[in-house]
């Protein structure tokens, strides 16, 4: 992803569903032309319902960044293969494109993250730079780039930028920062660190710690309860709303002595009415 996207304000504009859906459809593809995930399996681990998945794969599709084709199996089932526009461009040499890891989505850390976090996240990736100070290597050295660690291969970047500047490239609100710090925090992606310059943000470029299979699985697992009790309760409420029709076949002709009822109860009811 080119670290453009976040300076000129692009990212910032996108729809929180396409922030979400964008790394883990980058995670699919890598290593491969063309990736093919279910909407279901996006959603589990982005951690959000398929309409929304389905409303950020729109997004993206306006933003232009990925490809899309219907994909149709030998079984005759239909789905859908993208294809994330990335670039090809080295960035330990341009400096210039960073990428969202697939051990960040794999390993369960996108999913804990709240929206914002997960706007703030890719930020802070786009702002950050490799920080010799906090490296093992020598400060005295010369050329910077020849004791820069291969981006792959070093844990983290680090971000000097203050927290106003931040929260206008993620398109956050200020007062939201803390609180989605904290979800970066809690999911092993971003710690605060006090370094010469001062205060600074490590990103995590690969988490150092990943979430456990079983607590996953017991994530969706609820998650999915939760959906079927909401379709439930929408299914209830949708039949207890039925109009009401006191005839069953209102077209049909009365009978005589229908309607001589209905002018006796008219004729009872006329007093009182007066």
């Amino acid at each position: 992803m080119r670290r453009k996207i976040i300076l000129n304000g692009e990212w910032a504009r996108w729809p929180r569903p396409s922030q979400a859906v964008w790394p883990v459809l980058n995670a699919f593809s890598i290593g491969r032309n063309w990736a093919f995930p279910t909407q279901d399996t996006i959603g589990c681990l982005c951690n959000i319902c398929e309409p929304k998945v389905a409303e950020g794969i729109h997004g993206l599709l306006v933003a232009n960044v990925i490809q899309l084709k219907r994909l149709i199996w030998p079984s005759g089932n239909q789905g859908w293969q993208y294809k994330p526009v990335t670039p090809t461009h080295n960035p330990k040499i341009t400096g210039q494109d960073f990428r969202v890891f697939s051990s960040v989505v794999f390993g369960g850390n996108w999913r804990q993250l709240t929206p914002t976090a997960k706007a703030l996240y890719i930020t802070l990736l786009g702002l950050g730079k490799w920080d010799v100070n906090q490296s093992n290597i020598a400060a005295d050295v010369e050329d910077y780039y020849s004791m820069s660690i291969e981006y792959g291969e070093r844990a983290f970047d680090t971000v000097h930028d203050n927290t106003k500047t931040i929260c206008h490239y993620a398109g956050i609100a200020t007062r939201s920062f803390q609180s989605a710090f904290d979800s970066l925090d809690c999911a092993c992606l971003a710690k605060e660190v006090c370094t010469n310059a001062g205060y600074a943000i490590n990103v995590y470029i690969r988490p150092p710690y990943k979430f456990k299979k079983s607590f996953l699985e017991k994530q969706i697992a609820v998650g999915n309860k939760r959906k079927g009790q909401k379709r439930r309760k929408m299914r209830r409420a949708d039949n207890s709303t039925t109009a009401y029709s006191p005839d069953l076949t209102p077209n049909r002709t009365q009978s005589k002595q229908e309607t001589a009822n209905n002018k006796q109860e008219t004729q009872r009811l006329k007093p009182e009415i007066t």
